[in-house]
């Protein structure tokens, strides 16, 4: 597997504190032993961002740096580079795990915990957001117009944060790309629009994923599996602090809480 974080020209801390925790070979297995890669795609917006990248790449090998402006119209356009990547470059990767830069997760619980079958290559494992309708308001971020998108609801999609998709969803993704009106947001265009037309399959694997940090210590408890991922932590310290806790706290309800209060005053 290859995981390809998408991240920002002057987000170099973050991309340090993941080096440091999850995707350090000194803290995963899957690392050390080669089954699964990190790559970050960034896009670059100026020459000093290029001279700057340019010797992080030196030093870590690492980047995937695209030409693209760095705007939130474009994030659909730095996943489609992704998956080009894993489709062109990786041929014996048979999954692509996408991911921010603001998660902390442990990949070998990851790799161990999502359940492979025969279908695995035509699926997305991921959070499967159902029945959420488009929006309608003008003066939104997230405003789609009838025209792009007329129906109610949106098909079945992923949550943004964090997926991972079989190789042959990957290449119907691309493949079926070419037939839509692009959308802004990513995940509902690709694992939700056009896989739906694909017929790839989405499995619902959120037993172990936390999208909301908040509700992250009320989660980790006795009655329910250690969390294998957080969404939104707003500091690289915040992030090598909660894979501190991913990694050691297992299924001790009030050493969970503690922690997480501590980490919550970073």
């Amino acid at each position: 597997m290859i995981a390809t974080v998408l991240s920002t020209a002057n987000h170099t801390e973050e991309r340090q504190a993941i080096r440091e925790s999850w995707a350090s070979g000194r803290e995963s297995k899957s690392i050390k032993t080669h089954h699964a890669m990190v790559f970050f795609i960034i896009s670059s917006t100026s020459k000093n961002d290029l001279h700057n990248l340019q010797k992080e790449q030196e030093e870590h090998d690492d980047l995937i740096v695209t030409d693209l402006h760095e705007t939130y119209e474009n994030l659909y356009l730095k996943v489609y580079a992704s998956m080009v990547f894993h489709q062109r470059y990786c041929p014996l990767a048979q999954f692509l795990m996408k991911v921010d830069d603001d998660v902390a997760l442990n990949l070998d619980r990851v790799v161990d915990s999502w359940k492979k079958d025969n279908e695995s290559s035509h699926s997305i494992f991921c959070r499967v957001w159902k029945k959420a309708r488009p929006d309608r308001n003008i003066r939104s971020k997230f405003y789609v117009p009838k025209n792009v998108w007329p129906n109610k609801h949106y098909p079945p999609y992923c949550s943004g944060p964090m997926y991972i998709m079989g190789r042959e969803a990957g290449r119907l993704i691309l493949e079926y790309a070419r037939l839509f009106t692009p959308l802004m947001m990513e995940d509902i265009f690709y694992t939700g629009i056009i896989a739906e037309k694909a017929k790839i399959r989405r499995v619902h694997w959120a037993a172990s994923l936390s999208l909301d940090f908040r509700k992250f210590s009320q989660e980790c408890n006795k009655a329910k599996k250690m969390k294998i991922f957080v969404h939104s932590l707003h500091s690289p310290q915040h992030l090598r602090a909660v894979f501190q806790l991913l990694k050691d706290v297992k299924y001790v309800s009030q050493t969970c809480r503690v922690m997480v209060t501590a980490i919550d005053e970073l």
